[in-house]
């Protein structure tokens, strides 16, 4: 699951560079040398629209979800080395003195 919502997001990310891309490259055309580019700045939009009815939630709620997951991971991985170290060094044993 986790998967799908990272490939989705990114997916959305490469669209959103594309979109610059193409915006950039329309402005201060001529019109009529941008009719391709204008083409391919709706279909990106079209399949943006897509991914937000899909998915039923706008791009950046799909953003926003995936950084907290990715954030919870990372937190759930310190905390199991923390863990493992704390256990080592409990069990690990202590010096004895005579």
């Amino acid at each position: 699951m986790i998967d799908i919502l990272r490939h989705t997001v990114e997916r959305v990310h490469a669209l959103e560079r594309e979109i610059g891309r193409l915006e950039t490259s329309s402005r201060g055309a001529p019109h009529h040398s941008t009719n391709g580019a204008r083409s391919e700045l709706r279909a990106c939009r079209v399949q943006q629209k897509d991914i937000e009815e899909l998915n039923q939630v706008d791009l950046n709620g799909l953003k926003r979800t995936l950084k907290v997951i990715l954030r919870g991971e990372a937190e759930a991985q310190q905390a199991k080395g923390e863990l493992i170290e704390a256990n080592s060094v409990s069990l690990s044993p202590s010096p004895k003195i005579y």
